[in-house]
C-alpha cells in the first residue's frame, strides 16, 4: 500500500513506520514534515519534505489539477483555507489573491506527488488542520484517496481514536471494537475535572507568561543558546529579500503590538467580574483561536459569533447569554470588529477569565459550545449541553446538537443518568486502539512503560492498516 505521511515528526512512531516498511505492509512515497523537527534520520531520507519546502524558494512548473476538484472541494472549503493561512505568521496580513496563489500552486505540487506515486492512502498524525495539512486532506477527499488521521481525547489520556474524513470525530462510537471486552470507566458526579492543560501553571505557560521562560538562560544557557540558534535560522529562511523581512518581521512587530493594546483595552472595559447569577442566562465558554477545535471540527461554527447569534434566536427575549473569554485567548482572531459584533447582540455579556467557569456551568439554564470540552464537564455534572461543531462525546446522553428547530425545554429538561453516561463512555474505550504517538502527551502521563507503548502502537496500526486494505480492496 502506497502512503504518504503528514506529521510524526518525533516520538515512537519512526521506528514503528520503519518495521511497517520493511515488513511489506506499507511503501512510503512521500513524508512531509515540521521545518522545525529535530530529529536527523528523518531528516536524511529520500522521500521526507519539510512542509515548509513546498510554498519557498524558486517555484516550477506543475502539472494543474483537473477542474472537477476545483470545484468539488477546494472551492466550497475557501474560507477554511484563508483561515488557516491566515494564522501562519509566514504568510500575515496578505491579500486573499496571495493566498490564492499559494493555494493552487501548493496543491498543483501535492496533486503532483499523489498521482505520480500512485497513493492509495494519506495519514495524518492529527486531525487536518493547518495551511498545508488541509490542502492535502482536501485535495484527497476530492481524488476519492483514502485519508487516515489520529486523535486523543483528555478522558482517554493512553488511547488512540481514528477517523477518515472531519466529521468522523464525532461518529467514534461507529468504529469497530477495538478491544472485545470493555473496561469499567468512572467518572466524579460534578462539573470539575482535573484537565492538565488547563491547569494554572499551563496556562501561564501557555501565554507566554511562566517565570521558568522568562529566567531559561539562566536556569538552563546552553539549551536555551542552541534554542534560539535553532530558532534565529529558521527564522531567517523565512525571508527572501530585505523588503520581505521588513513586511513580514517588522511590520508585523509593529502592527502585533497594536492589536495586542486594543484587545488588552477590550477586555479591561467590557469584561464583567460581578456577576448575577440569579439570572437565566445561557453560559458560552469561547474557544481559544486559532486552533484545531474550532477551525477545523467547528465547521462553519469556526466564526464563534455566529453560534451566539443562533443562541439568541432560540432562547426567550429575557434570557442573557454569558460569554466567558478562553483563559489561554491572546490577541489573535479577537479584533475590533469582533467585539463590535459581540456587543451588538442584545443580552450578552462578555465575562472575564478570572470568574470561575463551574459556578457559571452550575447556574445556567444550560451550556452551549462548538465543541469545547466544557460540554463533556457539564453532562459529567449531570446538566444537559448544546454543540454547534463536531466533538468526540456528541454521542453522549446529554448532549444536543444544534439545529434550527431545536426546542431549548428538550435541553433544560433533560435529565443526564450517570451511569448510562459512564456505560457509553465504557462503549466508545472499547472503539479506541492503545497507544501514545506524540512525544509531549507521553511526557505528561506518569509511569507510562515505553515497552508496552510502543508494541501497542505497532499492533494498533496494524490493525487500522489491515481495515484500509480492507476498504480499499472494497471501493475498487
Amino acid at each position: 500500500m502506497n502512503i504518504i505521511i503528514y506529521g510524526f515528526e518525533s516520538g515512537p512512531m519512526l521506528d514503528i513506520f520503519f518495521r511497517l516498511q520493511n515488513e511489506k505492509k506499507i511503501s512510503i512515497k512521500k513524508w512531509y514534515y515540521d521545518q522545525t523537527c529535530s530529529d536527523q534520520v528523518l531528516k536524511k531520507l529520500s522521500y521526507a519534505i519539510p512542509t515548509t519546502k513546498l510554498w519557498r524558494g524558486n517555484w516550477k512548473s506543475w502539472q494543474p489539477f483537473p477542474n472537477e476538484y476545483i470545484s468539488n472541494y477546494i472551492n466550497e472549503h475557501m474560507d477554511w483555507l484563508m483561515q488557516e493561512f491566515a494564522r501562519n505568521t509566514e504568510f500575515f496580513h496578505e491579500s486573499y489573491y496571495e493566498y490564492t496563489n499559494i493555494i493552487n500552486y501548493v496543491i498543483n505540487r501535492l496533486y503532483h506527488d499523489i498521482t505520480e506515486n500512485k497513493v492509495d492512502l494519506i495519514l495524518f498524525s492529527d486531525i487536518p488542520h493547518g495551511n498545508l495539512r488541509c490542502m492535502l486532506y482536501l485535495l484527497a477527499r476530492s481524488m476519492n484517496i483514502s485519508t487516515l488521521f489520529l486523535f486523543t481525547v483528555s478522558a482517554f489520556p493512553k488511547k488512540m481514536f481514528y477517523g477518515h474524513r472531519i466529521e468522523d470525530v464525532g461518529k467514534i462510537y461507529l468504529l469497530p471494537d477495538y478491544h472485545k471486552n470493555s473496561t469499567e470507566y468512572h467518572m466524579s458526579k460534578s462539573f470539575e475535572k482535573k484537565l492538565d492543560y488547563m491547569s494554572a501553571s499551563q496556562i501561564k505557560k501557555d501565554r507566554g507568561e511562566d517565570w521558568e521562560r522568562k529566567i531559561r538562560f539562566f536556569i538552563h544557557p546552553t539549551q536555551w543558546i542552541k534554542e534560539r540558534s535553532h530558532m534565529i535560522k529558521q527564522d531567517l529562511i523565512k525571508y527572501e529579500s530585505i523588503s520581505d523581512f521588513v513586511e513580514q518581521k517588522i511590520t508585523k512587530e509593529v502592527i502585533t503590538k497594536i492589536r495586542k493594546y486594543r484587545y488588552n483595552y477590550h477586555i479591561k472595559t467590557l469584561s464583567k467580574r460581578n456577576i448575577d447569577f440569579d439570572k437565566k442566562y445561557v453560559y458560552f465558554p469561547l474557544h481559544l483561536q486559532p486552533e484545531m477545535t474550532t477551525d477545523a471540527i467547528g465547521g462553519i461554527y469556526r466564526d464563534q459569533i455566529l453560534a451566539i447569534e443562533k443562541i439568541k434566536n432560540i432562547i426567550p427575549d429575557n434570557w442573557f447569554i454569558y460569554v466567558k473569554e478562553n483563559p489561554k485567548q491572546l490577541y489573535s482572531v479577537r479584533g475590533k470588529f469582533f467585539f463590535k459584533r459581540l456587543t451588538s447582540i442584545p443580552n450578552v455579556i462578555y465575562i472575564d477569565r478570572s470568574v470561575d467557569t463551574y459556578k457559571l456551568m452550575e447556574h445556567c439554564q444550560f451550556l452551549a459550545t462548538i465543541t469545547g470540552t466544557a460540554a463533556w464537564e457539564s453532562i459529567s455534572g449531570g446538566k444537559a449541553a448544546l454543540i454547534f461543531g463536531t466533538a468526540w462525546y456528541e454521542s453522549l446522553p446529554g448532549i444536543f446538537k444544534y439545529h434550527e428547530n431545536i426546542d431549548i425545554n428538550e435541553i433544560i429538561d433533560y435529565k443526564v443518568n450517570h451511569r448510562l453516561l459512564e456505560k457509553s463512555m465504557e462503549n466508545l474505550q472499547k472503539k479506541a486502539c492503545d497507544g501514545i504517538w506524540e512525544e509531549f502527551r507521553m511526557e505528561k502521563v506518569k509511569d507510562l512503560d515505553l515497552e508496552w507503548n510502543r508494541k501497542s502502537l505497532y499492533n494498533s496500526f496494524c490493525f487500522l492498516l489491515d481495515n484500509e486494505i480492507r476498504n480499499i480492496q472494497d471501493s475498487k
